[in-house]
């Protein structure tokens, strides 16, 4: 997973893997730990937000994939700092 910041937004892109279904996008305040936020966020292989409003810090973001089986590890988490 790779993340660009461009102009107050924040931008997630990654390779799609065969069988998943949906992913599920997850932030820590710490790495390793989901304790900010935990949301599904369907097939796509990309995904935007604002960062308006956000609390100036660092947040930890990875996700996981979802398959009919189950869920998958999780990704390399990507640090992103809002100023």
């Amino acid at each position: 997973m790779t993340a660009a910041k461009n102009r107050g937004v924040l931008s997630l892109q990654w390779t799609g893997a065969l069988g998943h279904t949906n992913y599920r996008l997850q932030v820590g305040s710490a790495p390793g730990i989901i304790d900010l936020l935990e949301v599904d966020i369907g097939p796509a292989t990309s995904w935007q937000t604002a960062l308006a409003g956000v609390p100036p810090g660092t947040y930890y973001v990875r996700l996981i994939g979802v398959t009919g089986c189950g869920v998958t590890g999780p990704s390399n988490e990507v640090v992103v700092s809002v100023p």
